[in-house]
């Protein structure tokens, strides 16, 4: 009887308890809230200018979408979201992806401001108390990382903020190159999130405007907190939880870090490299996520693209052409020397690729005139095509032309001779770096924008194949010829790879990847 009693008086403790537990987790249950998703232009100039779109990346297309529309649809899915505004220049609520990315989902337009922290107090004042910010370049976000974070964020007043930690991007992404903030016990990532709750969180946007110019140097934005801070952080003496209650006492308001288990939050679309990464990821999510479609009876058009240097030609030309300026043997021998040393300054990492370009033309041309700097460039490109070209180049350009391929020849090489080779070859459209002319006389010419260069081609060749936002890339078929490993990514993009007398690091690359290798 006793020991019955005793059950009974366990089992109401335990009813109790569970009881207990539930309210609590029903009081912790967040309500839903209004998103922001910051898709302005930032006032520097934008590392992803290749995509050519209307209104910047923001609408540019990545695995069949724009960019928007990826975040649009997690945060739906979320199911915590009750309506969205997208602060940018021009109103996006329109667009047809973007309309049914939302799923019914209220959309609003907030006119992007000078600068970010001003588009996103201009939001938040539409908000009602609460808000999740996020940004249009954070396509890999995931519904279950917002429901966490909101989860986690809601139960605080203030401002928080989601952060990823190293050891977390490691694990899955090693090769991943992040801006990390180190504290004693971690180093962490932002993952562009961000939760406002209170009367008090306006202050936390008014503070990240006053060092939102450093976002991309820690060191700066850490001596807005006070020189003591930079001095412990140096010293690797506070924790991450210490460093935000210092951060909260400077700022004048709660701020809360939240760390995410998501290494994909922390990876947002601010360079070449990471859109490649990004629609890498998200084309395998589609893969395992997608019915696989029934095969269209449109037909795809044909693209046959090509690489200059060492692909069609038995060297490289960018040198060469700048020799060429010169004549005699002794002129030229004068010229390689002094352009020697930038280019050991360039191997020993001291200036870009794009920078040693800018150099080496300004030590040639220095007191040329456009008018000498376009005939040595069609002289230069009138030579390579008559004993430059490697054997086998022409059969395969033969071929394609024969089976009405757009043609395309992609190069890092400058527009003042490639466009002269490309017309020679019959090419269609030529993608490489330019040039403009200065009115200095040190510099007659310099590169207009960035050299067109591994991911950077990548991108500005997609922009012309695809027209822009006019074609999916299911809509063309693409034939990609190539030397070098630095054109992987297209490589891999391509329908069918091609590798031409590969070097060493190359033909492994080819082989480990099955792609074809050619010798011509």
């Amino acid at each position: 009887m006793h020991d019955s009693m005793t059950l009974s008086s366990d089992l109401a403790s335990a009813d109790l308890k569970l009881e207990s537990m539930v309210i609590q987790a029903c009081a912790f249950t967040p309500q839903a809230c209004t998103a922001i998703i910051l898709a302005g232009r930032r006032p520097e100039p934008d590392a992803l200018q290749q995509l050519k779109t209307r209104h910047g990346k923001a609408a540019a297309l990545i695995a069949g979408k724009p960019m928007l529309a990826h975040v649009i649809q997690a945060l739906v899915q979320s199911g915590l979201i009750k309506e969205i505004v997208i602060s940018s220049e021009h109103d996006l609520t329109g667009n047809a992806d973007i309309i049914a990315a939302a799923k019914g989902v209220p959309l609003c337009h907030a006119s992007a401001q000078s600068s970010v922290c001003g588009s996103a107090k201009a939001a938040f004042s539409k908000a009602g108390g609460a808000a999740l910010i996020t940004t249009a370049d954070n396509p890999l976000l995931k519904p279950e990382t917002v429901r966490t974070f909101i989860g986690s964020a809601a139960q605080h007043e203030g401002f928080s903020v989601g952060l990823v930690s190293k050891t977390t991007i490691d694990e899955k992404y090693p090769e991943s190159r992040r801006t990390y903030y180190r504290f004693g016990d971690d180093a962490v990532s932002g993952a562009n999130l961000f939760y406002l709750r209170g009367e008090n969180a306006g202050a936390a946007l008014d503070f990240w405007q006053s060092i939102e110019a450093n976002r991309k140097r820690p060191w700066r934005i850490l001596r807005a907190f006070g020189w003591s801070t930079v001095l412990g952080m140096a010293l690797r003496r506070f924790s991450l939880s210490q460093g935000f209650a210092r951060a909260s006492h400077i700022i004048g308001c709660p701020v809360e870090p939240h760390l995410l288990q998501d290494a994909e939050a922390a990876m947002d679309v601010d360079k070449s490299d990471d859109f490649i990464a990004a629609e890498t990821i998200l084309k395998a999510r589609q893969r395992t996520t997608q019915k696989p479609e029934k095969a269209t009876e449109k037909p795809r058009e044909s693209f046959a693209v090509f690489d200059l240097d060492r692909t069609l030609t038995r060297y490289g030309t960018f040198t060469p052409f700048l020799l060429s300026t010169r004549k005699g043997m002794i002129a030229r021998m004068f010229l390689m020397l002094r352009l020697l040393r930038h280019m050991a300054f360039y191997k020993a990492g001291g200036i870009s690729r794009l920078e040693l370009k800018n150099r080496m033309l300004a030590i040639t041309f220095l007191g040329m005139t456009p008018s000498e700097i376009e005939g040595a460039a069609r002289r230069f490109a009138t030579s390579i095509l008559e004993d430059g070209l490697r054997d086998g180049c022409m059969l395969a350009l033969a071929m394609h032309k024969m089976e009405g391929d757009t043609m395309v020849l992609a190069t890092a090489s400058i527009d003042l001779y490639a466009r002269h080779m490309a017309d020679g070859l019959g090419f269609d459209h030529l993608v490489c770096t330019k040039t403009t002319y200065t009115e200095g006389d040190t510099t007659p010419v310099r590169i207009d924008g960035d050299n067109c260069y591994g991911s950077g081609k990548y991108l500005r060749l997609r922009d012309v194949v695809l027209k822009g936002d006019a074609r999916t890339r299911d809509q063309v078929f693409i034939s990609f010829y190539s030397d070098h490993y630095a054109d992987m990514p297209v490589l891999e993009w391509a329908d069918v790879p091609v590798v031409v007398s590969p070097g060493i690091r190359t033909h492994a690359m080819a082989v480990n990847r099955q792609m074809k290798i050619v010798e011509w």
